[in-house]
């Protein structure tokens, strides 16, 4: 297993797939971070290329055992990272981990916020009530309901992806200790949209053709900073497992549209490890930091059944998380609005089904059967997939990682 890092100074082109003129999509479905089957397909094309010039131009034979062999190299995660600037302008050497903002925690803009000097905001969590026996809503007993305390509107343009010790603070207490917070503190947004203006060129006369006019967008991996984010560059870290000692992924790619020019890099610092805070928690909290691929709203091995004996279920059924006898049953769940992805089979030479992913930040809380076995399932699940398709280790692709937070559901 090894840590590397993908940066780039041009402007990076990342589509969700859908084809244009759909329903609603007219700029080309732009994406403001690439899909992890993007990142795995490109560390692949590295690895492959590194392997033998010729690895995916072979002949009909020795082709498809490459393309097996490819196969095997899985990438266990894909996360965004940060590296600031210093005092003096320059560039921090250490990349930082960049986490999504958790969907259970909503900022506030405070009264003496100034947006053009520094903005600040109260960052608070929900209150739970269970559901009463005859509410008119067909949920199980058990189900917390998340209810805001504050009646005001959400802050704006608050940081959409959190700084480490930030997102650790409100892992472990659902709080941070100080406030009111900068967004300067707390983290950054994704990265900028770059447009771009295009014209059509005449071939016979090498002038532009009148009225032919087209933009192009895309994503810059660096910021100049403002009031409320600084300065510094983004980088897309990867954790890509199974690879051979000789495999070196390190060096120049092509990465994504309209093939732009990348570097991969090796990664100094791993990814943190799990915390010891979870002994004895009867409920916790799995915070999906990569989008989740789960065929709907939640794991198909942990969601509730929906289906007419629901109402006569006075609790959500306990199950085992895949792989192991760790008994757990959901209780709530803060899920975004879903994310549409398709893409190129390059294989078949045809266009993927368009999927639903669910958003990252999302947060799924769970109850422990056994609290003595608590910091082991979190141990379990800590920076790896939860989608139930494979063991409880690093995923093939990218998708469905977590992280893990305590919970008290203050009721």
């Amino acid at each position: 297993m090894i840590d590397i890092v993908i940066h780039s100074r041009e402007t990076l082109v990342f589509r969700d797939g859908r084809p244009f003129g759909d329903s609603g999509h007219v700029n080309g479905g732009l994406l403001n971070w690439p899909m992890p089957a993007t990142v795995s397909g490109v560390v692949r094309s590295r690895i492959g290329v590194d392997r033998d010039k010729d690895f995916f131009f072979a002949g009909p034979e020795e082709k498809e055992k490459n393309i097996e062999s490819i196969r095997q190299v899985s990438i266990a995660r894909v996360i965004p990272l940060w590296k600031g600037k210093n005092s003096s302008g320059t560039d921090r050497q250490q990349w930082d981990y960049l986490f999504p903002a958790p969907a259970d925690a909503i900022l506030f803009d405070t009264e003496n916020s100034d947006d053009k000097i520094e903005k600040k905001y109260d960052i608070c969590a929900f209150k739970y009530e269970t559901v009463g026996e005859n509410e008119g809503v067909g949920m199980p007993e058990n189900w917390l309901l998340p209810i805001s305390s504050r009646s005001e509107k959400p802050g704006k343009d608050t940081p959409c992806l959190w700084f480490k010790d930030v997102f650790f603070k409100w892992l472990e207490n659902s709080s941070i200790d100080t406030q009111p917070v900068a967004g300067r503190q707390i983290g950054v947004n994704w990265p900028q949209i770059d447009q771009r203006m295009h014209t059509a060129i005449d071939p016979d006369t090498g002038t532009v053709r009148h009225g032919q006019l087209f933009s192009s967008h895309g994503i810059r991996l660096e910021s100049s900073g403002n009031h409320n984010q600084q300065a510094g560059a983004y980088g897309i870290g990867v954790t890509v497992d199974n690879v051979s000692p000789e495999d070196d992924p390190t060096g120049g790619c092509r990465f994504g549209g309209e093939r732009k020019v990348a570097l991969i890099d090796k990664l100094r610092n791993p990814f943190p490890a799990c915390p010891d805070w979870f002994a004895k928690q009867k409920f916790l909290r799995l915070v999906l930091i990569s989008p989740g691929n789960f065929g709907g709203w939640a794991p198909g091995w942990l969601k509730p059944e929906l289906t007419e004996e629901l109402n006569k279920q006075s609790q959500t059924s306990w199950v085992s998380f895949p792989g192991s006898d760790i008994k757990l049953r959901l209780v709530s769940a803060f899920v975004g609005r879903w994310q549409p992805v398709s893409g190129w089979n390059l294989e078949t030479g045809k266009p993927k089904a368009t999927i639903k992913l669910v958003p990252p930040g999302s947060v799924f809380v769970v109850e422990l059967q056994d609290v003595e076995r608590s910091q082991e399932f979190a141990k379990l699940v800590w920076g790896r997939s939860i989608d139930g398709q494979r063991d409880p280790m690093p995923g093939s692709d990218g998708y469905s990682c977590v992280c893990v937070g305590r919970f008290k559901p203050n009721i």
